[in-house]
């Protein structure tokens, strides 16, 4: 126990030093604390990984921080403004897909989110067809309070993940023009998943990314869909996979798992779901009379 106290404290120490670090002769802090309130960049960066490990302002910006005349901060000197929509990926990309600068800082995290991103709806949308307004790095990182997902306050843990993907999925005004619906979130927090993890707070249960994936997010494809939900739920995947089912869902393109359970609102099974009258869901395929054994045995 006190190996664990020792450790943790100069954990902390080592932590509090790196920030530090990071401030010292930062003029960009002094300058924009002066004008900026509680919400602004200056004030929210003690809480971001990259100035925590000693990352200051001009990791991404540019420039000296050693200067304090505004007429210093200019692209001649290597400062960079905000980027705009388009360019955030790439912005974020000059690191992080970088092996041998990401081995050097965090060797166990991965350098390919740019390229999986790029192959995203997401990011298909944005570089294929110039669309800003969908997500990139800081619509789900966001900017300067950039936080590692095992931490309760990132916007990426999973308590706060569908909150986050929410943000636009959520919102009908800002989707109308994709045509798809909105929905999920509402759905998920009534699901057996959305239970567990946002009542229950089990942290083992699924949130988005862990269907859809997260830097090359995508529907999962009928063909793939089982293979999704086989990740957790490997046995029900393997009795299925010998069920007359398989053969029967195949040859009609039917999504595997989804045609029965549904998918943002999955409710835990019951016996309520067979049968041949509502709200059974044998009933969608099967009719009393059409040949098939099912609803006779199924009511038996």
């Amino acid at each position: 126990m006190q190996k664990h106290i020792l450790y943790t404290s100069v954990f902390l120490l080592g932590l509090a030093f790196a920030t530090v670090a990071a401030a010292a002769e930062n003029n960009c802090l002094t300058c924009h604390q002066d004008f900026e309130d509680d919400t602004g960049p200056s004030h929210l960066i003690s809480r971001d990984i990259h100035f925590q490990k000693g990352l200051g302002c001009t990791g991404c910006h540019g420039g000296d921080p050693t200067l304090d005349d505004m007429d210093d901060v200019r692209a001649s000197r290597g400062y960079r403004g905000v980027p705009n929509h388009l360019e955030v990926p790439q912005f974020c990309a000059r690191c992080h897909s970088n092996p041998a600068y990401m081995h050097e800082h965090n060797p166990r995290l991965a350098t390919d989110q740019l390229a999986k991103y790029k192959t995203s709806v997401h990011g298909k949308r944005l570089f294929g067809k110039k669309d800003t307004k969908v997500a990139n790095c800081i619509s789900c990182h966001s900017v300067h309070q950039i936080a590692d997902e095992k931490l309760p306050h990132s916007s990426t843990y999973p308590l706060n993940l569908p909150f986050t993907c929410g943000k636009c999925h959520a919102d009908s005004a800002y989707m109308a023009p994709y045509g798809i619906p909105t929905d999920q979130l509402a759905k998920f927090k009534e699901s057996v998943h959305g239970k567990a993890l946002l009542e229950k707070k089990d942290l083992g249960a699924p949130a988005c990314n862990d269907c859809h994936g997260n830097h090359g997010a995508a529907p999962p494809g009928v063909n793939s869909l089982a293979a999704v939900c086989g990740t957790c739920h490997a046995i029900e995947a393997d009795l299925f996979t010998h069920s007359p089912h398989k053969t029967a869902f195949e040859e009609n393109d039917y999504p595997m798992c989804e045609t029965c359970h549904g998918n943002h609102g999955i409710q835990k099974p019951s016996e309520k779901m067979l049968g041949s009258a509502e709200p059974a869901v044998c009933a969608n395929c099967h009719e009393p009379g059409d040949g098939t054994a099912g609803p006779e045995v199924a009511d038996s």
